[in-house]
């Protein structure tokens, strides 16, 4: 008996996977776990239809090659039928990180604006560190 999977489609407007192109790839997954409002959401097979907003934060899954993980940008993740679509401004590997981070820029007229740039620039250095 194969193990159920999830199908995984991340969408974003400058970012490919290496086996797909600019309009996103889909791939298969055992779990899928996304940074939402409310904390960090586990998705697994089966999984009941959601929508739901997401935070700057880290995206991680599990592929056959091995565990993935991704720094983003707020977005939509929308789940139905095994199949996890989550649509983001940007995405960032590790890989794509530089060595010296900028800090977070100040917005002190718009707090939701700063604590977004915040939660990115923490889950870049998380996802830099290796968590």
């Amino acid at each position: 008996m194969s193990k159920q999977m999830l199908r995984l489609e991340i969408i974003t407007p400058n970012y490919k996977f290496p086996e797909g192109d600019k309009e996103g790839a889909i791939i298969e997954v055992d779990k899928v776990i996304v940074p939402s409002a409310m904390g960090e959401m586990c998705i697994l097979p089966d999984h009941a239809p959601l929508l739901a907003m997401l935070v700057p934060g880290i995206i991680r899954f599990k592929t056959s090659y091995g565990p993935e993980e991704f720094a983003c940008l707020p977005g939509v993740v929308q789940v139905k039928d095994n199949c996890v679509s989550i649509l983001v401004g940007e995405i960032w590997g590790s890989e794509d990180l530089p060595q010296d981070l900028e800090p977070p820029p100040k917005y002190p007229n718009d707090p939701k604006k700063e604590r977004e740039a915040e939660l990115l620039y923490r889950a870049k250095l998380k996802l830099r560190a290796g968590n």
